[in-house]
């Protein structure tokens, strides 16, 4: 599938509707964020732009002429079928070229009007593509200048669509770092109000900021501020920047997925100062869905937390490469585990908190079956711990505990240790979690393994450490066997006083 994507040329992807006009954006003198004004089909007639039609900006043809500033369009309520950039760049007389791009704002009578409860929409209906083959450039969506925050919600896709619709695409050549903005890049503009995107995300190159905060609603799992139906795909490398935002809120990105097929990806939470919210990564992945992250994770100046949490019921991995300092990317961040099965590793560092409150966790290891993941304080207050053995039963998962391992279930609770018994050998006694002298409240009877083919657990804690050792459990009938011999020996004992 990304393969046909990335192939496909700029034409083929602007005739994603039989029915769509093509309409390019270019400077008209006197008028530079007008619908009617500034759209011209390719034979020459201006007009607005319907539901149905494709927009398109293409560079220095149009949407700038040397000298002078960048361009720049107003949104009231706005549906469009496709949003295309074929180049986010403006080449100037001489062709050596200029960083200039385009801003989509917010209508200024809308924007004056509806600051406590955002409600301008702009829909891309179709898709968002966004190509570039140079290395400058920026397209900002949603700026509103002097507003703590923006008053538009970007929706592309819509409720229904086919696969085809609701995605966005990035794609480019050569020495491609062009920048696209979904909501400003910086504090002094706002970001959006919501994004809303129907599909997948298939991100080959460059840079793309997606910055949101809601007003209208507090952000939530369930009301985030940014929302991707489907599944984020980096088909070579690129930087996800989250969040740069002017509030004190916590900012909610949630997505289908996360996947890479290679490292030297980057996932930061862009918050510009210490005074804005923490921003949390939320993994909805659906049932029977696995995916894979490989690359950095971590906060950009380290001002505030990029936090991740396992909401949904599939499976998401994620593996931190390092910097090349001896330090994973995930500096501070914490991780809630809530639902599905999610495992982590990293190059080398220490995540500062896990909490599993459901699903399955494990350490996850970069070249074999097993690994082992540092981690300041673990918290366990349901689901269960998932633990991996190498081909040859003799090495398991890991977990090291600096700080507290802390026992946060119902009095009485039994936590299920999740081992794999196919590969586990009967007899062997295998450490799955160590922590620091004295700072957990748990006891080995608090534990309990699954079961396979007759074959078991037992836990202890031994110096600081929990052990499992794989036992045979006994068939039923074997057990009743026993008790019974138990019994019946009792009976003659007591015939014979």
């Amino acid at each position: 599938m990304r393969k046909y994507i990335a192939s496909l040329t700029l034409l083929a992807v602007a005739s994603s509707s039989a029915m769509a006009t093509d309409y390019y954006w270019r400077y008209v003198s006197g008028w530079w964020g007008n619908w009617s004004n500034n759209f011209q089909t390719e034979g020459g007639s201006f007009g607005n732009p319907g539901a149905d039609d494709n927009i398109i900006f293409n560079g220095y043809d149009y949407y700038g002429v040397a000298g002078t500033s960048q361009a720049s369009l107003v949104v009231g309520e706005k549906t469009v079928n496709d949003m295309i950039f074929e180049k986010a760049y403006v080449d100037d007389a001489d062709n050596a070229g200029s960083t200039k791009g385009l801003w989509i704002s917010v209508n200024g009578s809308e924007a004056a009007s509806n600051v406590d409860h955002p409600t301008t929409l702009f829909n891309i209906k179709g898709s968002l593509y966004f190509k570039n083959s140079v290395n400058s450039g920026s397209v900002q969506i949603g700026a509103t200048a002097s507003k703590t925050h923006s008053l538009m919600n970007i929706e592309i896709g819509t409720v229904g669509g086919d696969s085809n619709t609701g995605n966005i695409y990035l794609s480019g050549a050569g020495n491609y770092n062009a920048t696209l903005n979904l909501g400003a890049s910086n504090s002094a503009y706002g970001g959006l109000n919501s994004l809303l995107v129907h599909n997948n995300v298939y991100f080959d190159t460059g840079q793309l900021n997606m910055n949101a905060e809601r007003t209208d609603t507090v952000s939530s799992i369930d009301n985030p501020d940014v929302d991707i139906k489907g599944v984020f795909y980096y088909n070579t490398s690129g930087s996800w920047g989250l969040a740069m935002r002017s509030n004190s809120t916590d900012a909610y990105v949630r997505l289908g997925g996360l996947q890479t097929v290679s490292g030297g990806n980057k996932v930061s939470n862009s918050a510009a100062s210490a005074s804005v919210g923490n921003t949390y990564l939320v993994f909805n992945n659906a049932a029977d869905t696995s995916y894979s992250y490989w690359g950095w994770m971590r906060e950009y100046n380290n001002n505030r937390n990029l936090n991740l949490i396992m909401a949904g019921a599939g499976e998401q991995t994620v593996y931190e490469t390092s910097t090349g300092d001896g330090l994973s990317q995930f500096m501070r961040g914490e991780v809630f585990v809530k639902n599905g099965t999610f495992q982590m590793g990293t190059a080398g560092g220490e995540v500062s908190k896990v909490s599993i409150e459901g699903g399955r966790f494990s350490a996850y290891g970069a070249s074999s079956n097993i690994g082992e993941l540092k981690i300041a304080n673990l918290d366990w207050k349901s689901g269960s711990l998932l633990v991996n053995f190498d081909d040859y039963g003799e090495n398991c998962d890991l977990l090291i505990v600096s700080g507290s391992f802390n026992k946060l279930g119902d009095a009485g609770q039994k936590y299920l240790v999740e081992l794999d018994l196919s590969l586990a050998l009967v007899g062997e006694s295998y450490k799955i979690v160590s922590w620091a002298d004295g700072t957990t409240d748990f006891v080995a009877t608090d534990f309990i393994s699954n079961e396979r083919e007759g074959i078991g657990a037992t836990f202890e804690i031994v110096n600081n450490e929990l052990w499992a050792t794989i036992t045979q459990v006994p068939e039923p009938a074997t057990f009743a066997g026993i008790l019974g011999a138990m019994a019946l020996g009792i009976v003659v004992y007591r015939r014979r006083k």
